[in-house]
Parts: C-alpha cells; structure tokens; sequence
C-alpha cells in the first residue's frame, strides 16, 4: 500500500468518528464523504451546507466589502474589432475594412479599428464571481425546505446573503465574467498579486466552500450505530499500521469510503451492490450488533452471517473481537 498523505492526527480524546474525519483524503467533495460517512439524505446535506456557506462570516464579510471591491475592481485592456464611420479609434483593421467597405457600396469612410477597451473577466475577477456564486448556491440549498416550516435566523439570512450575491453577479461588469471553477493555479496567483488585498475576502470564502462542515457540525447526525461502526474502521486501520502497514487516507465514492482493504457501506446509502452493508477487510464482513448490546451474540452473528451472503464474517463487541478479524483476514491471505 502506498503512504498516506500527512495530516493532522487526533487528539488521544478524540472520538472514532473524529479520528475517521482526520483520515479523509482531502480536499474532499462535502456531499459524497457525508452520504458515505454519515448515510445522510441529500437533502439535509445540501441544507447544512448552505446554511452553514451562506449564513457564516466569510460570506457576511464578503458581501459587506462588496460596494467597496467593486469599485476597486481589477482591469485589463483589450482590443476589439469595431466599425468606426468616418474616424479613427484606433489601429486600422485593412483586412476586416476592406470587407467592411464591399459590404457598403464601397464606402471609403468606413473603417474597423482595433479600439481598446476595458476588459473585466481577470484571473481577479474570476475568484471573486466563483466566490458570489458560491453563496448564491448555498443560498439556494438553504432555501430547499418551506420557509414556513423552517424559519430559524440561520436559514433566513442564507437566503438573504443568496439573494445579495446573486444581484451583485448581474451587476455590469461582473455579468461578463466567466463563470469557471477557479483552478490552484488561478487562486496562487491571486494571492501572490499585487491586488490580494482587495480579493481577500473571496479568496477566504472560496477556501471554507472547499470544506464547508466540520465534525463539529456533523457529529449531531451521527446514530450511536454509525458511531460504533467508525470505532470499527478506526480499530481495523490502527491494527494494520501496527503491523507495519500503511494505510492511505480515506476517499468517498459512490456512497463508499474506501482505505486500502479497508471498505465502508452505511446502512441508509441505497444503491445497486452485490456487497452487503457495513465494514470489510479483504472480504471479511465485520459489524457491530444490530439492535444493541441486549442481543445475544450468538443471534447477531446468525444474522451477521447470513447478511454476509457466504463470505467470512466477525461479530465486533470489544476489542478483542478486532484482533480477530484482523486475524480472519490475515489466515485467508
């Protein structure tokens, strides 16, 4: 297995579910590692992330500095064909004017002129239209539930800062702009401009929609069974890096978080598999009792097994159970 790129390690404190979120390959996209991770609908995924994009600091400080930015705003020339009658603005166009004139019985006072004009679609203003619309999206995610039936402060000034950005983004000179997904080479140069200050606040907010929830946010949404199903994961990559393995940080796809041999399908992520649910290592299916502690091992690992549709199973109640499923899978290797 390939070396994990480096990241923050948790805390000794820090819950499994924590401990996970330190694993995850980053940057991430939000939406795909919470469905994975959590099992939540998307519904209430979009939601937390508006609310939390459009409704924070980043977006409040951007859209305050907004009269400010946009007359401040970076410029560039260019120059562009157009027909002058009887004056010049500019480099005659021989090639364009001499169609121009075929075009117009001849006319020899019509000339195309290279004029100069000032040009606002910059690598600057690129940042600055991708940051509107990010709020302008979150916005738009908060507003997905009734708003009488959903009514908090927090929802009510998403929409609103949803509503501002996107009035700022048909204003005259950043309609034109392109509408593009900044590339890391676009945001470098940004920063590394002379005009950064300006720019700060959406070169801030770009980098909070990259990640836009944190544990802290999620960690309400997570059922003592996901929570137990992390302690898994967790013990299973803690078990294989001591035996001298490297295990590679976390990646979600297709409603599944994958590490190495290590693979993770929440109970609520629907979707067309022949894997059965909940944690495998090489094949090895291990999960947790289903209905709580109160059921007796014996039973749940009746049912363990038959969800596991023939293949190896371990039953997880502590952790010797853990050293035993690594042990299943090293015996089957």
């Amino acid at each position: 297995m390939s070396a994990p790129p480096t990241s923050p390690s948790p805390s000794l404190s820090a819950s499994p579910t924590e401990a996970l979120w330190t694993r995850l390959h980053r940057p991430f996209d939000t939406p795909e590692v919470v469905d994975a991770m959590f099992g939540l609908p998307e519904d209430t995924i979009d939601q937390l992330i508006g609310s939390r994009v459009a409704s924070g600091e980043h977006a409040h400080r951007l859209l305050s500095r907004m009269p400010v930015i946009s007359r401040a705003l970076a410029t560039d020339v260019v120059k562009r064909p157009e027909r002058c009658m009887g004056e010049l603005r500019g480099p005659v166009l021989w090639s364009e004017t001499m169609a121009a004139r075929g075009a117009s019985a001849a006319a020899p006072d019509v000339f195309v002129c290279a004029v100069p004009r000032r040009h606002y679609d910059t690598n600057e203003n690129r940042i600055l239209v991708a940051a509107l619309v990010a709020i302008r999206d979150a916005g738009r995610k908060a507003d997905l539930l009734p708003q009488e039936a959903y009514d908090s402060e927090t929802l009510r000034q998403a929409r609103s800062n949803g509503h501002k950005a996107t009035r700022w983004l048909h204003s005259q000179h950043l309609e034109g702009v392109t509408r593009t997904r900044p590339t890391q080479r676009e945001l470098r140069r940004v920063k590394a401009g002379s005009r950064k200050g300006t720019y700060t606040p959406a070169l801030r907010l770009l980098e909070e929609a990259m990640e836009p929830l944190s544990i802290v946010d999620l960690m309400p949404y997570c059922d003592k069974r996901t929570r137990a199903q992390h302690r898994i994961i967790v013990g299973l990559a803690e078990r294989l890096e001591a035996r001298g393995e490297l295990v590679p940080h976390f990646r979600a796809r297709d409603g599944v978080l994958r590490a190495g041999p290590i693979e993770y399908r929440h109970q609520r992520v629907r979707g067309a598999t022949d894997v059965p649910y909940g944690v495998t290592i090489d094949g090895v299916l291990v999960d947790v009792v289903p209905n709580g502690p109160m059921m007796r091992r014996e039973v749940a690992e009746g049912l363990l097994a038959e969800r596991s549709d023939g293949r190896p199973s371990v039953l997880i109640v502590n952790d010797d159970d853990l050293d035993l499923a690594i042990e299943t899978v090293l015996g089957r290797v």
